[in-house]
C-alpha cells in the first residue's frame, strides 16, 4: 500500500517485513525536520546505534550546553578518516593516534609529536614557519637486556 500526504498514528508502527523508505526527512520531537533525521527533545535527546554481535553502542546526545559522542558501552570509540581509523579512544580514556599529532596555537613555537619507523619517539618544538627550533628524542636500545 501506499500513503501520500500525511498520517496520523496513535501508538506504535510496526512494519515486521520488508522495508521503510522515506522519501523526505524524519523528525522525532518536531513537526518541522531540516536534515534527514532531525531529534529534539528537552531532555538530553540522543541517538544510538547498536550491534548485538558485541553488544556494542554508539551514542550521539546533545546535553543542555555540549554536544557528546562516544560509546555509551563499555567498548572502544574509534574516528575514522577515508575508512581508515585515526584515533582510538579506549575503555580506559587512554588515546591511540595514528598518524602525526600536530598542536598549534598563537604562539611562535607549536608542537609536535612523531613516532619513527624505527620505534624513535619525536617531540619536536617548530616555529610558526614550521622551522625546527629544538627536539627531545627517546630512543629504545634493543641491545641491552
Amino acid at each position: 500500500h501506499r500513503v501520500t500526504g500525511s498520517m496520523d498514528i496513535s501508538g506504535s508502527l510496526n512494519i515486521p517485513h520488508g522495508d521503510l523508505i522515506v522519501t523526505d526527512n524524519i523528525g522525532i520531537g518536531t513537526n518541522n525536520p531540516d536534515s534527514q533525521l532531525h531529534v529534539v527533545s528537552a531532555g538530553s535527546p540522543s541517538i544510538r546505534v547498536t550491534d548485538t554481535t558485541n553488544t556494542v553502542t554508539g551514542k550521539f546526545q546533545a546535553d543542555n550546553s555540549v554536544a557528546k559522542i562516544g560509546t555509551h558501552t563499555n567498548h572502544s570509540l574509534e574516528l575514522f578518516t577515508n575508512n581508515n581509523t585515526a584515533l582510538t579512544i579506549n575503555n580506559s580514556q587512554n588515546a591511540e593516534l595514528v598518524g602525526d599529532l600536530l598542536i598549534t596555537d598563537n604562539s611562535d613555537t607549536p608542537l609536535t609529536f612523531k613516532k619513527t619507523s624505527n620505534g624513535e619517539m619525536f617531540i619536536r618544538f617548530l616555529n610558526q614557519d614550521a622551522a625546527l627550533k629544538g627536539a627531545l628524542i627517546y630512543r629504545t636500545d634493543t641491545n641491552q637486556c
